[in-house]
């Protein structure tokens, strides 16, 4: 290389008076290179700030000093292409390029060169200045941003806490970001994480659950304080930190999440480049973590009060449920009370008064001829009210009673309809026994199914208006046998079929202008269960009749009462 002139009158900025105003007063790395890409001089910041003595670089290739290898081809036919053509993209331009240090790891930098004219053979001067810590500050201020933001459009701490770590990981440039809940006093275990996309971070999720002091999280856990690993390779002491760094990692930072002064989690990081301790990333942190914390702590605060609330809301509902229902078994009570006396006293008022009548006058054979029927069917009518109030306690006090045996249900049918024809031809209604015949014998109680088919029967009549029809069907099931009772009557409102098997219900249109106490179908439909059977009723609405269809299983189900 030539030697330097030392003319002064020349200005030339390789004397030495020059060396000390431009490259030593300079606030900046100043680096003097030739058209030959040699270094020509450095100032002292340059030896400061990348660890190189001037004596050991001058008279060195640039790009062998401070270019990282996959720029170094490029910078070179920069040079060449400007020395031919004197065309350049990067004079007279700032770029942000990064740099090599002298132990090896590399500083963001941005960088001005200019040439320097009537100085013989081209020099070239290069302004530097490290932009690494401009760089992470706004890194800070947008992983802040971010993080800010997740918070505020997290529904679930689920969500706020892979909001967090997406924030940490892409503005702070961390390859993975892992959260780590503390689940019991002896368990912390791996629940959130985020990866680069282009980073295989499975080594890092090698292990779900560590101990109290177990690992970096269980480190950062135990201390309750962040725990900075500069070289992962020098802390082979923690669990998983050696298959860390076989897989290409170089730093892990691990910062606590507080909740009410106790540790509840661990936001842990890892990167592919080495990264110095930096106290303000440390803070940012754990202001991050703070800020996570607190809404962990808000929403299981707001999980409780919800929870809270839901069961005041369920306490609510079943009080005024339960004090509906009391209301309810009120209203019903004084109903029953007033149908029962209404009902008892209908056919108490002709017995007592025939029975004046007999006493007060002589009984003539024609007085007697009317009175003694009148009052036989009222004290009749009078006890099936009384029978049907027996047989509905009975039922509710689960005291209900079969006298079990083979019932011919053919035999059940006519025996009805036998008790109901003089009821029915009395309203001129046209009874059809439609069976299919040779039906098989049956379970069950002989008595109470002919009580089934004559309740049936009575309320058929008592809606059909005269000249109706009621037809009694009959056939075979796989199942058993099934009993149908139609009829042309007032027919039942759809709304209600619900509920016509209910106790002193009285689903019907009614048209009979009879009363009643309500109690002959829910007799029915108890019976029916107590053979292991069901019943139905089916209608089309007012005016359209309806039919009541009966099913019995063929065998007496094992946990029906056989007494």
């Amino acid at each position: 290389m030539p030697e330097p002139r030392e003319t002064a009158a020349d200005g030339d900025p390789r004397n030495d008076a020059w060396r000390a105003a431009l490259l030593e007063s300079s606030l900046d790395c100043v680096i003097v290179m030739d058209g030959a890409g040699l270094i020509v001089d450095v100032n002292r910041i340059t030896e400061e700030t990348f660890g190189h003595q001037r004596a050991s670089i001058v008279g060195r290739r640039l790009a062998e000093v401070f270019v990282p290898p996959e720029l170094r081809e490029a910078h070179e036919r920069g040079l060449a292409r400007y020395l031919q053509t004197g065309a350049s993209n990067i004079l007279g331009s700032r770029v942000e390029v990064p740099a090599l240090h002298a132990d090896g790891h590399r500083i963001s930098i941005e960088l001005a060169i200019a040439r320097l004219h009537h100085v013989g053979p081209p020099l070239f001067v290069g302004h530097l200045r490290p932009i690494e810590e401009q760089q992470r500050r706004e890194r800070r201020l947008r992983a802040s941003a971010a993080a800010s933001q997740a918070m505020a459009q997290s529904a679930t701490a689920v969500d706020a806490t892979a909001g967090m770590l997406r924030a940490i990981g892409e503005q702070l440039k961390w390859s993975v970001v892992q959260f780590w809940r503390v689940t019991g006093p002896t368990s912390i275990e791996l629940t959130s994480s985020w990866v680069d996309p282009d980073i295989d971070g499975s080594a890092c999720r090698a292990t779900t659950t560590f101990g109290p002091g177990e690992g970096l999280p269980g480190g950062v856990w135990q201390r309750g304080a962040p725990l900075w690993i500069e070289d992962i390779r020098q802390a082979a002491y923690l669990t998983r930190i050696h298959r860390l760094a076989e897989a290409g990692f170089a730093s892990a930072v691990g910062i606590p999440v507080h909740v009410r002064n106790r540790v509840a989690g661990v936001i842990e990081a890892f990167a592919a480049t080495r990264e110095t301790e930096d106290p303000q990333l440390i803070a940012l942190l754990e202001a991050l973590a703070g800020q996570l914390g607190h809404f962990i702590e808000e929403f299981a605060a707001g999980e409780a009060l919800s929870r809270t609330e839901a069961r005041l809301l369920v306490a609510l509902q079943r009080e005024q449920d339960a004090r509906h229902a009391a209301e309810e078994a009120n209203r019903t009570k004084d109903h029953l009370l007033a149908v029962v006396s209404h009902e008892l006293r209908t056919p108490l008022g002709p017995i007592i008064g025939w029975a004046r009548m007999l006493q007060a006058t002589t009984a003539t054979p024609e007085l007697l001829a009317r009175a003694l029927p009148a009052i036989e069917r009222n004290a009749m009518l009078q006890a099936r009210l009384v029978d049907d109030l027996l047989d509905m306690s009975r039922t509710v006090t689960g005291k209900l009673t079969l006298q079990n045996g083979l019932v011919d249900v053919e035999t059940v049918v006519h025996a009805a309809i036998d008790t109901h024809r003089t009821a029915a031809s009395a309203k001129s209604l046209h009874l059809d026994n439609d069976g299919e015949g040779n039906l098989p014998a049956i379970p069950g109680d002989a008595s109470r199914l002919q009580q089934v088919v004559s309740n049936l029967l009575a309320n058929a009549i008592k809606f059909t208006p005269n000249y109706g029809r009621i037809t009694i069907s009959t056939r075979r099931t796989a199942e058993g046998i099934e009993l149908r009772v139609s009829d042309t009557g007032a027919g039942i409102d759809p709304a209600l079929l619900p509920s016509v098997f209910e106790p002193f219900r009285q689903g019907h249109s009614s048209t009979s202008g009879e009363g009643g106490l309500g109690l002959g179908l829910a007799i029915v439909s108890a019976l029916v269960q107590a053979h292991g059977g069901t019943v139905e009723a089916a209608s089309a609405g007012a005016g359209a009749g309806s039919t009541f269809i009966v099913r019995l299983p063929a065998q007496q189900p094992p946990d029906r009462p056989n007494a």
